[in-house]
């Protein structure tokens, strides 16, 4: 009667093939829920990069109001806060067309030019020598975008480009 050659041992793979599915199946949505709270948190660093770029480039649109009448009785500071505007306006458009974090970088890029610019405008109107490009400004940014240096004059240039920082 016992003679049962392995029929009560019939029901362990089946077992095994719904346990193995279902630990495959919990790896599986692990993972996503995983990549669903990268995604959620680099939206909002992304979001966070945007806000504080807003505010930085609301700090420079005051700043353009507020030399803007300098600018007519220090017209050698022309150049750098026309620079700085430039940088300014340009910063303020893109922003609205970032789509990918690498924008959001470009345009931190263009807002730190446009800092720099306008710290060389206010120095020369309060009659000092304007600083050197700061430190970030210096080095090639992480996308490739030019290093900033002085040219003999003392004036801002791209390094490797002709042309010179006044123009954009």
């Amino acid at each position: 009667a016992d003679d049962d050659d392995g029929g009560g041992s019939g029901w362990l793979l089946p077992v095994v093939l719904v346990g193995g599915a279902g630990i495959a199946g919990l790896l599986v949505w692990r993972r996503s829920r995983r990549r669903q709270a990268e995604a959620v948190e680099r939206a909002r660093a992304e979001e966070a990069d945007r806000q504080l770029l807003r505010a930085e480039i609301s700090v420079l649109a005051d700043d353009v109001v507020r030399l803007e009448p300098e600018i007519q009785l220090h017209p050698e500071a022309r150049t750098d806060f026309e620079a700085a505007v430039s940088r300014y306006r340009a910063a303020q458009a893109a922003l609205d067309y970032t789509d990918q974090p690498v924008d959001l970088v470009r345009v931190a890029r263009v807002v730190a030019e446009a800092r720099y610019a306008m710290e060389r405008a206010r120095a020369i109107i309060e009659g000092r020598p304007p600083p050197s490009p700061p430190d970030e400004l210096q080095r090639p940014g992480l996308h490739g975008e030019p290093a900033i240096t002085l040219d003999d004059d003392r004036q801002p240039a791209y390094v490797g480009y002709p042309g010179g920082f006044g123009g954009g």
